[in-house]
């Protein structure tokens, strides 16, 4: 009889139990639904630096694929042109004009955005060689775009430390021309012309323009690129 009367009482503990965990998980649910973060948790997702082109002191080539000369409904006395947004150069007195094409690596300047700067001084050409120099407006570095496949293929590069942070308004000139054969190159940027805070930029390169090395002012070579520009 007490051991009936044992198992009985258990029974109903377990059943006292088992309501009172029900009525509880019941009332924390509820609670639950009703719950609103009032500082949740943002995580916040980390740029990849590794994107953009590494800030060294030396040119960063690629290269890019052009196109075939094409023939153009346009006269002009220079050797370049803008035609609907486009820059195209010719080596041929305008017989046919070659494609500059756009830069599409992620942190390099695209030459359609900079057309209307383009002038005479950006561009130079040889019998085998083309090379534009643009660029340096905002965040983006002085590129230099080069072919020696009458438009084809070029190979673009961009100049460390050259980006003048400026979103409205980079370089007034940028001059760039080669001497011996094309192994030597000389460049030149000018910003905030006619004015105290008047800077020019010179670099020379050794190698055809594959690397591009910054003249200090106090150097020889200063005053001999800037006479080569007439400045």
């Amino acid at each position: 009889m007490k051991a009936l009367k044992s198992v009985l009482i258990g029974l109903v503990g377990m059943l006292i139990i088992f309501a009172a965990f029900k009525a509880s998980k019941s009332i924390i649910d509820d609670q639950n639904l009703k719950y609103v973060q009032v500082n949740p948790l943002v995580v916040e997702k980390k740029q990849d630096d590794s994107l953009y082109p590494e800030d060294i002191d030396r040119m960063i080539s690629h290269s890019i694929t052009g196109t075939k000369a094409t023939t153009l409904p346009v006269k002009s006395d220079q050797n370049y042109v803008v035609h609907e947004n486009k820059l195209y150069v010719t080596s041929n007195q305008g017989k046919t004009w070659a494609q500059a094409p756009d830069d599409d690596y992620l942190g390099y300047a695209r030459i359609s955005e900079y057309v209307d700067t383009i002038q005479q001084s950006n561009i130079y050409r040889s019998n085998e060689k083309i090379t534009i120099v643009y660029g340096g407006r905002g965040s983006e570095n002085i590129s230099i775009m080069t072919s020696d496949s009458k438009g084809e293929h070029w190979s673009i590069g961009s100049i460390s430390k050259t980006a003048t942070h400026d979103l409205q308004k980079g370089y007034d000139e940028l001059h760039i021309d080669f001497v011996d054969d094309d192994r030597t190159g000389y460049l030149a940027a000018i910003r905030n012309e006619g004015s105290v805070q008047a800077k020019i930029l010179v670099f020379r390169s050794i190698n055809t323009g594959v690397t591009w090395d910054e003249v200090d002012s106090r150097d020889p070579f200063y005053g001999e690129i800037l006479s080569q520009f007439g400045l």
